[in-house]
Order: C-alpha cells, then structure tokens, then sequence
C-alpha cells in the first residue's frame, strides 16, 4: 500500500434498521445525522440515508471513537462542484493518480475482494469540529492550527447491506 499518513474505518449497515430508525424518530434522527443538505439530497431514499451514516460511522472510525465534543455534522460532505472553499481539503483527491487517489483504490479493491462489492459511490467530506482535532492529533506532530482534514469515503449496496469505506487524511503540503 501505499505510504501516505491515513485513518481507515470500514462500517456495514442495515437498510432496514436505519430506515426503523427514520420511521421511530422521523425528523430528528435525520437532523441528528445529516446535514441540510445531506437530507435534502437524500429525500426519502433509505438507501441514501444509510449510506450517509454507514460513512459516518467509517470516518468515526477511523477518527478513534467520538471524541469530546462530537458532533454527527463535524462530517460534511462536500456537494457538487469543488468550489473554491473546498479547494484546500479536496486538492489532493484531484490528482488522479495522487498518493490519496491511489491509496482510496487499494483499500476499496481489498475491500471488495473480501465482500465481492464494488465500491463505486464516493464522497468528499470536510472534517471539522472535535473530529478534526482528533484526527490531526493521530495524523500531525506540531502545529497543525489550520491543516485541513478530508474524509473521503466510498460504498456499496447490495440488498439490505450498505458497506462503506473512510480514510481521513491531512493536507500538510505548502500551498502551490
């Protein structure tokens, strides 16, 4: 694999419980999970809505557990285009054959080898909040005060199973 500095989670979910949960709390387990946009996004697809907390709980994964100060939100996904706010935490994923491009495919192809799943959906989260902390104190030595953390994730469905895979990594490289 490659040699870049990275945080994994894996998670499977359950369609069926996840949409439970949706039909027990209605609004409020979404609003607790998801961002607006992530709901809006979502709509009432269960599928979209378990795979946005199997991502999670990768990223909480591999950030360690749920650190002081935890919030489901410290995990956003960056929708649509990569804009300019974006550019510093998803740089990285840009360059196709960038060292986080390449490690995303390792991963994902010892994944699927294990569960004969595709991976083919992927999402850029920023990662904020106490989350971000945590992440940096794994990943960084130093001051790290404004080193971006991205969560990147991919998953899979396959009946009532999600099946999701997270690597936060850090972006300590000079501005170009």
């Amino acid at each position: 694999m490659t040699g870049l500095p990275a945080l994994v989670g894996v998670d499977i979910a359950e369609v069926s419980r996840v949409a439970r949960a949706v039909a027990d709390l209605g609004d409020s387990y979404t609003r607790h999970v998801m961002t607006p946009a992530e709901r809006a996004a979502a709509g009432d697809d269960a599928v979209a809505v378990t795979a946005s907390v199997a991502m999670k709980e990768c990223l909480i994964k591999a950030v360690g557990g749920r650190p002081a100060g935890f919030s489901w939100h410290d995990f956003d996904p960056v929708t649509g285009r990569r804009d300019d706010s974006a550019r510093p935490v998803t740089r990285l994923l840009d360059e196709a054959t960038g060292p986080v491009a390449q490690l995303l495919d390792e991963a994902a192809e010892r994944l699927r080898a294990v569960t004969d799943l595709p991976l083919r959906h992927e999402v850029v989260h920023h990662v904020r909040g106490a989350s971000r902390r945590a992440a940096l104190a794994r990943l960084t030595s130093g001051d790290a005060a404004t080193t971006p953390v991205v969560g990147v994730a991919r998953w899979g469905c396959h009946g009532d199973a999600v099946i999701a895979l997270a690597l936060l990594v850090v972006d300590n490289r000079e501005e170009r």
